[in-house]
Parts: C-alpha cells; sequence; structure tokens
C-alpha cells in the first residue's frame, strides 16, 4: 500500500495547481512504467525510423518528468514551465540514448531532464535572459580579476583578463557591461523628474501604438489565420491548445 501511495504522489496534483496542469497529471497517471526489455524493443523500433516507438517512449516517461521536476517547485517558476522544459529535456534524452551500451534509459533521462530545467532556471534569474555559456564566462571572469587583484593588480586591463580565460578584450568587456545591474523602467527618467522612462514611451499591452489605424486589419487578418489553423488539429490537439492559451 506504501508504494501505491509514492506511485499516485508522484502524479497527484495539488490545490495550487492551475486546471491545465491538473488535467495534464490526470490525464498522464495511469501510464504504466516500461520494463527493460519493452524499452529495448521500442529503442530498436525508433532507430528503424518508426515514430509510433518515439511517441510511445515519450508517453510512458512523462511521469518521470513530473517526479524530477517536483524537485525544482520552490524556485519560483511556474509548474507548466518545469514540465514543459522537463518533456524537453526527455525527447533530447532519447534521441542521445544509446540501448546497444545496456544502460538503463531511466537513468540516463533523468540527467538530461534536470540538465534543461537547471539550464530554464539559470536563465530565469534575470531580467534579461542570458545564455548559459554567458554566465560561465562570467564566473571565469570575475574568478580571474579577483585572483590578479590578489596579485597585486589592482585595476587588470581587458587584455591581461581575455589572455587568462581566451577570447578577445571587446567579447570580455562585453559580458561584464552585460551583467550590471538593468534599469527599471518604473524610476524617474532623471533624478529631477517624476515621468518614468515606461511613461515617456508608454504603448499598448502588445507593444504598440493603440493609434495606429491598420491594427483593426492587421488584427482580423491574424484572427483569421489562428481559426484555419485551428480548424485543422484533431480534436485532442486542438483541446491542448485551447488549455494552453486560453483560446
Amino acid at each position: 500500500m506504501e508504494l501505491r501511495r509514492s506511485k499516485d504522489a508522484a502524479t497527484r496534483p495539488s490545490k495550487r495547481v492551475n486546471d491545465t496542469v491538473g488535467w495534464y497529471l490526470n490525464r498522464i497517471k495511469d501510464h504504466e512504467v516500461l520494463k527493460h526489455d519493452k524499452v529495448v524493443e521500442l529503442f530498436k523500433r525508433y532507430k528503424a525510423g518508426d515514430p509510433l516507438a518515439m511517441n510511445e517512449l515519450v508517453t510512458r516517461n512523462l511521469k518521470l518528468v513530473v517526479a524530477v521536476a517536483r524537485a525544482y517547485r520552490d524556485k519560483g517558476v511556474d509548474w507548466e514551465d518545469l514540465l514543459q522544459e522537463g518533456n524537453l529535456g526527455l525527447i533530447h534524452a532519447i534521441e542521445k540514448f544509446e540501448w546497444e551500451r545496456g544502460n538503463r534509459f531511466s537513468t540516463y533521462a533523468t540527467w538530461w531532464i534536470r540538465q534543461r530545467i537547471s539550464h530554464y532556471l539559470s536563465t530565469q534569474r534575470h531580467s534579461i535572459r542570458v545564455p548559459t555559456h554567458a554566465l560561465r564566462l562570467k564566473k571565469h571572469i570575475e574568478a580571474t580579476i579577483e585572483q590578479l587583484r590578489k596579485d597585486g593588480v589592482e585595476e587588470p586591463s581587458w587584455e591581461r583578463i581575455a589572455e587568462i580565460v581566451g577570447g578577445s578584450a571587446d567579447v570580455v568587456e562585453a559580458t561584464v557591461a552585460g551583467s550590471r545591474a538593468t534599469v527599471s523602467l518604473s524610476q524617474p527618467a532623471t533624478p529631477t523628474e517624476r515621468e518614468s522612462l515606461e511613461a515617456r514611451f508608454r504603448l499598448d499591452e502588445d507593444g504598440e501604438d493603440p493609434n495606429n489605424p491598420e491594427r483593426p486589419i492587421a488584427f482580423a487578418q491574424i484572427k483569421g489565420a489562428l481559426v484555419a489553423a485551428m480548424a485543422t488539429l484533431d480534436p485532442l490537439d486542438r483541446r491542448i491548445v485551447q488549455l494552453r492559451v486560453g483560446a
């Protein structure tokens, strides 16, 4: 009985989960975990070009994504986004997995799911998303500057830092400049003004000039294209899109 409760807990939605995620978790909760011989069979079919095998590998491992993603629920990002990123990690794991080596797929996939979620979280810590490789370079530069100052170089040049970390002085300077604090649009444009930067360039919620006469025509064209695109989907896919975007 204890085992059964633990399995259910991995997919049971909390009261705070929105309807879309709750519907998703309820939909996948009955998917049985594959045994190793079945996993191998599916990978053989997938490598042979069977798209249905790929679909089943994804479907049968969605609960694994949920279990891994739960560990990141307290990181200040949407539960739905964590699941989406985890699913992308799962797909990448399926594409990379070599069943011939005899390793367990669940262990391999868990690593890639965590990698994808961790990468996503690293981009969310900034107002403006910074690529992970740029964050690593930034940390390397900061450590280099600190070490040079300990060695007596009070103000190391960009060229000197670039020699140590690799790359050009321009890249080093741009990386440091890009990591500086961002400015809020809500603060005054200058210390002596009350009007904010946002007020100076106020647009509507779509980032457009609300008085643009071409907007109604463009909106009608986009709406027509969306209706036509939705009509090409099968009922299940259409329902998923509607739940996801609130259509």
